[in-house]
């Protein structure tokens, strides 16, 4: 089992590091079990530790799951963002992201089965919690190529096609034409042109060469 977010918070406080094992062992049943077939005592078991040590940092199950979910997003887009420091344009910017995300939750597939699965736990807002993606946005609509309403109805239609790519990959395996025609409906969906999307999506293409997917 990975141990990802309990060595992250090596070094911190104890409550930190028990989260990080709980978070950890919560992928670990989560991506076997599926989230609602899920028990607290299968979790707890894993991590090594009591149910009453749970209830001191998870209200229960369904939080879990949702603060499961946003540790893993924020992991991947916080390492998509960082390396793409040297990128400017905003649809470059979309395009890069979108295939990394997707490559980065394909190949960790206990992450990207957790993802998938708990989609719907996310919080309505969010506009809150999708930091990054909104950043990129807001983004292109200040350098005037994407015309369309920042809102959660837009957030959503972006997060349903990224999950469903990742759903099919994660079964069929990492497949770069569906990742292309992801990010290509996705500026669609930005209000650029069919020809203009296409266009960006090859033009980012050796963006991506060389980069840890």
């Amino acid at each position: 089992m990975t141990r990802h977010f309990e060595i992250r918070a090596r070094g911190a406080k104890k409550r930190q590091r028990t989260r990080g094992s709980l978070l950890d062992s919560a992928v670990n049943v989560f991506a076997r079990q599926g989230i609602s077939n899920a028990k607290i005592s299968d979790i707890t078991e894993i991590a090594g530790l009591a149910n009453g040590t749970f209830y001191n940092h998870f209200k229960d199950k369904d939080e879990l799951a949702l603060q499961t979910a946003l540790a893993i997003i924020l992991e991947i887009a916080s390492g998509i963002d960082q390396s793409m420091g040297n990128i400017k344009d905003a649809q470059t910017r979309l395009v890069v992201a979108t295939t990394q995300f997707l490559t980065t939750a394909t190949k960790a597939k206990d992450w990207g089965l957790v993802l998938v699965d708990g989609y719907h736990q996310l919080p309505k807002n969010k506009i809150e919690t999708a930091v990054y993606l909104k950043a990129d946005i807001q983004l292109g609509l200040d350098q005037g190529v994407f015309d369309t309403t920042l809102d959660n109805v837009l957030l959503d239609q972006i997060a349903a096609l990224i999950m469903s790519s990742l759903s099919l990959q994660l079964a069929t395996g990492i497949d770069k034409n569906v990742s292309k025609r992801t990010c290509q409906h996705i500026l669609q969906i930005l209000g650029m042109s069919t020809a203009d999307a296409i266009k960006s999506v090859r033009l980012a293409q050796p963006k991506l060469v060389g980069l840890q997917l």
